[in-house]
């Protein structure tokens, strides 16, 4: 799931690796997404939206500090999420509870 809701003026000017002007602040604008993450529904907040053709979507350094996301490079698959201020970990199949001695896995752990 994923929907945009309504756009607010962001005054941010977007800048390219190369130093090229992607976006003007006077042209940027934010957005509130309602996204499901497995089976979580969540409203991510002020994100930045700009024109880029080539992606649908890219997720910067705060999305990966907020949620730390397990990765399975070799198929590019997103596997668990850590739930901000939650010691739980969400995934496609089970919950995964965080411990600093151990981790649980089971699906009864929301």
């Amino acid at each position: 799931m994923l929907r945009m809701r309504q756009r607010t003026p962001a005054h941010i000017t977007t800048v390219g690796i190369g130093g090229h002007v992607i976006m003007p602040a006077r042209d940027s604008t934010k957005v509130d997404l309602d996204m499901r993450y497995f089976d979580r529904e969540v409203v991510e907040h002020d994100i930045l939206c700009i024109p880029i053709r080539d992606y649908d979507l890219v997720l910067g350094l705060p999305w990966f500090t907020t949620w730390n996301p397990q990765i399975d490079w070799d198929t590019g698959q997103i596997l668990g999420l850590k739930v901000p201020a939650e010691d739980k970990v969400i995934g496609a199949d089970e919950a995964i509870k965080v411990d600093s001695d151990k981790i649980e896995v089971g699906s009864d752990l929301k």
